[in-house]
């Protein structure tokens, strides 16, 4: 994806859970302009500042996802909640590092963590101390997941594995563990609770066409598709609390 109207030269890969939003970027040479743009119903907002990131989840636990960026200029995390005692802007990592996030301890709002390419490293950031966490899992290349697998309310990782197109989900419980290879080369992965049985499932986005491909545990409420512009980055959430994760775009200015 290139974005010649403002000088960015991007590779983006964002992966979102119904709570959570993963970003791998290899930017050159400069940032967006202005600040993008949230596209999960109306009316939309915009949010950040320029060079941010988009990231997802409902960080006061009211049933609904919010929004919120990453700064990597400063590696900040800027959570914007509907009850503004739990807005936050939080610290952690290393330059570098890859922003995810989740619901680590399953108390119900979603917290932070960064994913370390370099040495293929989850830190996981929980409320409670206990279940913070630091995890290695995958190969080089490979780009971080996260979902609640296993149905058990806590949120789980895995990678995304672009060469051979197949999503490794690393679950609690070792008999939701599983590969799945979904998609074309190009894809992007996404994730999200399709038909709100409470597990997470798997989706790709085909840049090519805007084509979301959503694989649910029901095959009813698997879906595909069509939604937003060339060079939008999905996003996914449950904007609407009903228990079901829909699907969104943020936007960089033009």
């Amino acid at each position: 994806m290139k974005y010649s109207s403002n000088g960015l030269k991007s590779k983006l890969a964002f992966l979102a859970t119904s709570f959570a939003l993963v970003c791998a970027v290899d930017m050159l040479p400069t940032a967006p302009a202005h600040a993008g743009e949230f596209y999960t119903g109306y009316p939309v907002i915009v949010f950040g500042n320029p060079g941010d990131f988009p990231i997802v989840g409902d960080w006061d636990g009211d049933g609904k996802t919010e929004i919120g960026v990453y700064r990597p200029s400063t590696r900040t995390f800027f959570l914007r909640a509907s009850r503004p005692e739990f807005s936050q802007a939080i610290v952690l990592g290393n330059s570098g590092d890859i922003p995810i996030t989740g619901d680590w301890d399953g108390d119900g709002k979603t917290e932070i963590g960064v994913y370390r390419p370099s040495t293929r490293t989850f830190f996981l950031r929980a409320s409670r101390p206990e279940f913070s966490q630091v995890i290695d899992l995958g190969n080089s290349g490979d780009i971080p997941i996260t979902g609640d697998w296993d149905g058990d309310g806590r949120t789980e990782i895995g990678v995304y594995r672009r060469s051979t197109r197949t999503f490794f989900l690393r679950a609690s419980r070792p008999e939701f563990s599983q590969a799945i290879v979904l998609g074309n080369s190009g894809d992007i992965p996404i994730t999200g609770d399709w038909d709100g049985d409470g597990r997470t499932e798997i989706g790709v986005l085909r840049p090519s066409t805007s084509t979301y491909f959503l694989r649910a545990s029901r095959p009813e409420f698997s879906q595909a598709f069509v939604l937003g512009k060339a060079g939008d980055i999905p996003i996914t959430g449950d904007w609407n609390g009903d228990g079901r994760t829909e699907v969104g775009v943020y936007r960089f200015p033009r």
